[in-house]
């Protein structure tokens, strides 16, 4: 099949990179070849992917399941994988609550990039529909019926969004995994990528009922209520995060 773009659909473009499925930053392995995505679609994604990387626990549990870089700084946290396989994280505002002498929980505060969801969002259905090329094919990709995800992905509007479900899960020292399913009611994908399943689907739009129904957390239905230019600052915010003895 000639070179055709997987998201703009145009072949007059240059086709000479390779595109990793989930952002190469993160440590995955799987690519589709050169002439599956166009370079001007596959360098506008770096922002999508950086967004994605930077998202709730992720950039947490990078260190812990990285094979290349063993030390990380997350606004101001550092945070460093240890010889023996544990992982230290250093901040200056750090609460320790102590009982009978025992330590029984740590408490960050640490400052970072608020991560913007849209681009979160979009870097997922942009996994998914690359998930979906992989496993079935880019002629089926290509079909007419995932037009809306891969408009979204490359042209979305600001105040255009597509909710996701996600939950934690114990990927027992896996670090990636793509599940596509196609059945009568739609194409849907989940995205284990560390400890967290993510789940999205390419052909139509995700009901909160159906996510709830399934165990996920629903992200971004009340967020992008918001403000579009609040949801878009790139200002520091706080976070407190809590770690009990043991875990």
């Amino acid at each position: 099949m000639k070179n055709i773009c997987l998201f703009c659909k145009k072949s007059s473009k240059e086709f000479t990179s390779e595109e990793h499925i989930i952002p190469e930053g993160l440590g995955y392995r799987y690519v589709l070849k050169p002439g599956n995505v166009c370079d001007e679609c596959n360098n506008a994604f770096s922002r999508l992917d950086q967004s994605l990387q930077q998202y709730h626990f992720v950039p947490f549990l990078k260190p812990y399941y990285s094979q290349k870089k063993r030390q990380y700084e997350l606004g101001n946290m550092k945070i460093e994988k240890l010889p023996s396989g544990k992982v230290s994280m250093k901040c200056k505002e750090c609460n320790i609550s102590k009982e009978k002498d025992r330590i029984i929980l740590f408490e960050y505060t640490i400052q970072r990039k608020q991560s913007n969801l849209q681009f979160v969002s979009r870097c997922l259905h942009k996994i998914a529909l690359e998930a979906f090329c992989y496993y079935y094919g880019k002629k089926i990709a290509l079909d007419k019926k995932f037009d809306m995800a891969r408009k979204y992905v490359v042209w979305a509007n600001e105040d255009e969004y597509r909710i996701f479900g996600q939950k934690n899960i114990n990927m027992h020292n896996r670090d990636f995994d793509i599940k596509v399913g196609a059945t009568t009611k739609g194409v849907y994908t989940q995205i284990n990528i560390y400890d967290i399943n993510f789940f999205v689907s390419i052909n139509k739009i995700l009901k909160c009922e159906e996510l709830r129904e399934k165990g996920y957390e629903i992200i971004g239905y009340d967020e992008f209520t918001e403000n579009a230019s609040k949801r878009k600052s790139k200002r520091l915010v706080e976070e407190s995060i809590s770690f009990h003895s043991g875990s």
